[in-house]
C-alpha cells in the first residue's frame, strides 16, 4: 500500500527514492515488465517526459559483448515507454576508447533493432560537440555531445559492473560516453574522478534506470552472474550508492561518486521501494588484489593516457590505447599447426582481421573491436585467447 501511495506523488518530491523490480517480487518477468513496474512505482514516465519532447536514451554499449552492455530489451522497453507518453526516443552512445562504435552497434544487434523500431540511433563519435566550461583549471572546457545538451530529457541507462580503474561503472560513469575522445583522454590523464563529477554537473539526467539483470566483474571482459534487478530513480548519486551496495563496494571509496555528492549533485540517503534490498554480490574485483597492485595498475592506466596525449597531437584521429589494450589484454591468437584454412573464422569476423592464407590474425584490424567471435567459431580450436587476463 505504501508503494502505491508513493506512486501518486511527483518524482521530484522524493529525493533518493529508488524503485526496484526483482526476481523475488516478479519471478520470471521480462526486462520490459520490470521496466514498466519501476516506472509505475515512481509515478509514471509522464512526470519527466512531456508530449513532443526529444528524449535521449544513454545506454552502456561499451563493447560488442551483450554481458557487458545494457540489456537491449530494457532499452527497447524504455523507448516504448517514452513513446507511450508522447515523447520521441533517441538512442545515443560512443563505445569504449579502444572499440569501434559502429561495429559495436552492429554486433550487439542495436543497429538492426533501431532500424526495425524506427528509433534514431546516434553514433556520438560522429559529433557534433560543444565546448562547455568545466570549472576546472586542468581541463578548461569539456567537449560534450550537442544532443546531450539540447535534448528535452536525458534518461541514463547504465549497466551494473565493476571497473578496473574507477572500481564501479554505474550512472555517473555512464555519462562519459557523451564526451569526445580528446576530452576522455584528458580526464583519464589528469583526474578522472573530478572530471566525471564536472560532467555530471553539466549533463544531469532526469532519470537513471539501472540494468542489474546481471552483474559483471569487469567493464568488458569479465564473468557475470544473474541478479534479475531493474531499478530506477531521479537522483544519480543515490542510484550509484545503491549500485555500490549491490556490488559490495563502499561508495565512499569511489572517488567520482564522493566528488559528485560533495558538489551537491545528489544524496547518499536512499530508500528502496517495490522489493527487498538485496545483499552484496560476491564478485571480487581488482580492488581486492591488494593496495600495492591496485596502486600500480592505476598508475599504469593513467600513464597510458598521458603518453597518448602527444601521440594524438602528432597523429590526429589516432590513439595508442587500442594497441596497448590489445597486446597487454585479451586477444585472439591463431596457431598455424592447428589451422586447416577452412575459412570459418573469416566468415564471422566483422573486421576482416583474419588472414587465412598467412594463417594469422591481423592485429591492426582486430584491435579496434576484439569481438573474439573467431575463438568460439573455429572448429579446429586453432584460435585461442592470449593475454594476462585470460
Amino acid at each position: 500500500m505504501a508503494d502505491e501511495k508513493r506512486a501518486t506523488q511527483d518524482l521530484g518530491d522524493l529525493p533518493g527514492l529508488i524503485a526496484q523490480a526483482d526476481e523475488e517480487t516478479m519471478p520470471g518477468a521480462t526486462a520490459q515488465a520490470k521496466v514498466e513496474r519501476v516506472l509505475a512505482l515512481l509515478g509514471g514516465l509522464n512526470t519527466v517526459v512531456r508530449p513532443g519532447d526529444t528524449v535521449l536514451l544513454k545506454p552502456n554499449f561499451v563493447a560488442p559483448f551483450p554481458q557487458a552492455a545494457t540489456d537491449l530489451g530494457m532499452v527497447a522497453a524504455v523507448a516504448e515507454a517514452v513513446r507511450a507518453v508522447g515523447g520521441r526516443p533517441v538512442v545515443a552512445e560512443s563505445a569504449g576508447f579502444e572499440f569501434d562504435t559502429a561495429g559495436t552497434f552492429r554486433l550487439l544487434g542495436v543497429s538492426e533493432w533501431a532500424k526495425e523500431a524506427g528509433v534514431p540511433l546516434l553514433n556520438l563519435d560522429d559529433g557534433p560537440y560543444a565546448k562547455v566550461p568545466a570549472g576546472m583549471k586542468l581541463y578548461g572546457a569539456l567537449e560534450i555531445s550537442r544532443c546531450a545538451l539540447e535534448a528535452d530529457a536525458v534518461l541514463n541507462l547504465p549497466k551494473l559492473k565493476r571497473h578496473s580503474f574507477t572500481r564501479v561503472t554505474l550512472g555517473i560513469k555512464n555519462l562519459m560516453g557523451f564526451l569526445n575522445r580528446d576530452s576522455r583522454r584528458l580526464l583519464h590523464a589528469f583526474g578522472l574522478e573530478r572530471g566525471l563529477a564536472a560532467l555530471a554537473r553539466i549533463v544531469q539526467p532526469e532519470l537513471t534506470i539501472l540494468d542489474a539483470l546481471t552483474v559483471t566483474a569487469r567493464a568488458v571482459y569479465g564473468e557475470t552472474e544473474p541478479l534479475g534487478i531493474v531499478a530506477a530513480g531521479r537522483d544519480v548519486v543515490a542510484m550509484d550508492y545503491y549500485g555500490c551496495h549491490l556490488l559490495g563496494e563502499d561508495p565512499q571509496r569511489i572517488a567520482h561518486i564522493r566528488e559528485a555528492e560533495r558538489h551537491g549533485l545528489g544524496t547518499s540517503e536512499y530508500q528502496v521501494i517495490g522489493g527487498r534490498e538485496l545483499e552484496r554480490s560476491g564478485f571480487p574485483g581488482l580492488a581486492d588484489l591488494g593496495s600495492l597492485k591496485e596502486w600500480l595498475y592505476r598508475l599504469f592506466f593513467r600513464a597510458m593516457y598521458v603518453a597518448d596525449l602527444p601521440y594524438a597531437r602528432v597523429f590526429p584521429k589516432r590513439s595508442l590505447i587500442p594497441a596497448i589494450h590489445y597486446w597487454l589484454g585479451l586477444r585472439p591468437h591463431l596457431e598455424k599447426r592447428l589451422c586447416n584454412r577452412c575459412g570459418v573464422c573469416v566468415e564471422v569476423c566483422p573486421m576482416d582481421a583474419v588472414d587465412v592464407q598467412a594463417q594469422k590474425v591481423v592485429a591492426a584490424r582486430c584491435m579496434h573491436l576484439r569481438c573474439l567471435r573467431c575463438v568460439s567459431a573455429c572448429p579446429q580450436q586453432a584460435i585461442y585467447l592470449r593475454g594476462w587476463r585470460r
